[in-house]
């Protein structure tokens, strides 16, 4: 795994764990790697609980944006976490929108 984590913010701080050798082989090929990894892992979770955005983590990672939605999709955590009910009303409010903008009536939703 290649490290992308961005230069050491001011606002940062070192945090030391200790893991079976183990698990840090199953990690990274080294430590540093290691690190970088439970990087990116503590901030996956961050963003899957909902408090931290998308571009947030990325600056954190020094990655781009699209990059860390790839890292999620890796991970299998959804970008969007929508219900179906949700899904439903943004996909017939973005029909509506589209219909006003382009002056057409907004084509009937299939059931």
């Amino acid at each position: 795994m290649t490290s992308h984590a961005a230069p050491a913010l001011p606002d940062t701080v070192a945090v030391t764990v200790e893991l079976p050798k183990q698990v840090l082989e199953l990690l990274a090929p080294t430590s540093e790697e290691a690190a970088a990894c439970l990087e990116q892992l503590a901030l996956i979770e961050l963003f899957r609980r909902g408090e931290v955005s998308s571009g947030w983590a990325a600056e954190r990672l020094g990655m781009s944006k699209w990059d860390f939605i790839e890292l999620l999709a890796a991970h299998e955590v959804p970008y969007f976490n929508l219900s179906a009910e949700e899904l439903r009303q943004d996909v017939e409010a973005s029909r509506k929108h589209r219909a006003r903008l382009t002056g057409s009536p907004s084509p009937t939703p299939a059931p």
